[in-house]
């Protein structure tokens, strides 16, 4: 079809209806004989319908990382538990926990001290790390070693 073919109302009718059974963009397009990019920009761009693989995904939860979630995870990272084993744990998934992994600076034999400066949880890499990731490049880390 041109570029310039405009939609007929059953077309519309019919890619509204296939994308809620969640039929994929080129299955609709087949159907009603547009492209794949036609029938993604139709539904996706101005129709503003949430995408089919969206749609089955299951809803995310996001977890709360208190002081001793995080002190919990510390340990299991250094007790060597392999990632399924500490998701199991904390109930998530293995990439949620690599990003906390990642997020709270985990390293095995990191032990978890507080921040001399905000006083938040942070793995130290050894008696001479008092200042987490943030205080330490900020301004705060002028102010704290002024003090001293």
């Amino acid at each position: 079809m041109a570029r310039s073919d405009a939609w007929s109302q059953f077309g519309l009718d019919k890619a509204k209806a296939m994308h809620a059974l969640c039929a994929s963009p080129g299955a609709i397009g087949a159907a009603i004989g547009r492209s794949r990019g036609a029938v993604e920009t139709m539904l996706y761009r101005k129709l503003r319908l949430a995408r089919a693989d969206a749609q089955r995904a299951p809803a995310t939860r996001t977890m709360t990382w208190d002081p001793n979630a995080v002190r919990r995870l510390g340990e299991l990272v250094n007790a060597g538990k392999p990632l399924d084993e500490i998701a199991a744990a904390f109930n998530a998934t293995p990439s949620g926990i690599s990003t906390a992994i990642s997020r709270f600076r985990v390293k095995p034999g990191a032990t978890l001290r507080s921040c001399m400066c905000c006083e938040k949880p942070f793995f130290s890499a050894g008696l001479y790390n008092r200042l987490c990731a943030s205080c330490s490049t900020g301004e705060l880390a002028c102010v704290a070693w002024s003090v001293r």
